[in-house]
């Protein structure tokens, strides 16, 4: 671990156990905490790779803003929490953060077939969540389908290899004049 990753993560657990120990004694609550604790991370590592040019921790930073924000609007009021909504909703994100590393990377599209499967995931939680599909039909396409999704990871570690494959070296060009060997 790089020294001012240590330093950073030392400060940030020095912060968060004095406002634990804090907690019984003011008017916060977990709810609140995890809410903006959260959202500061995340906002924290997505200014830190935005305008330091820092590529590293782009998919955490993504997924602690994203998920902050989700039990914010929800401490707001927004909408409800209950166990299905935020599993279909984490689901989501989880996928829709591999979107980032694609963009701000090298561009592997291996990012992208799985963000899309765990997004696809996520829907299907959320659609079954909302009585959409009943219980009884997600398991069936589960039970039925999982070897497509064994496809698509066979299919993203092949563009990967392929993409990675070494390419063949350039001949060089002789200067055959008279004389020269």
């Amino acid at each position: 671990m790089h020294s001012h990753h240590q330093k950073a993560l030392g400060i940030f657990l020095v912060l968060a156990g004095f406002l634990l120990l804090l907690l019984p004694y003011t008017e916060l609550n977990w709810y609140f905490m995890r809410s903006y604790g959260f959202l500061l991370l995340g906002a924290a590592g997505l200014w830190r790779i935005l305008f330091l040019n820092s590529r590293q921790g782009v998919y955490l930073a993504s997924f602690l803003f994203l998920t902050g924000l989700y039990f914010l609007l929800a401490q707001w009021g927004v909408y409800d929490i209950s166990r299905g909504l935020t599993i279909s909703v984490i689901t989501l994100i989880l996928g829709i953060c591999f979107y980032p590393p694609f963009f701000l990377k090298a561009r592997k599209w291996e990012y992208l077939i799985v963000g899309n499967l765990v997004i696809m995931m996520g829907l299907l939680f959320l659609m079954r969540y909302l009585g959409l599909i009943p219980s009884r039909v997600l398991v069936r396409v589960v039970d039925d389908y999982w070897p497509v999704f064994l496809i698509i990871i066979g299919l993203a570690l092949l563009i990967q290899a392929l993409s990675r494959s070494p390419k063949l070296p350039v001949r060089e060009k002789r200067n055959l004049t008279p004389g020269t060997s």
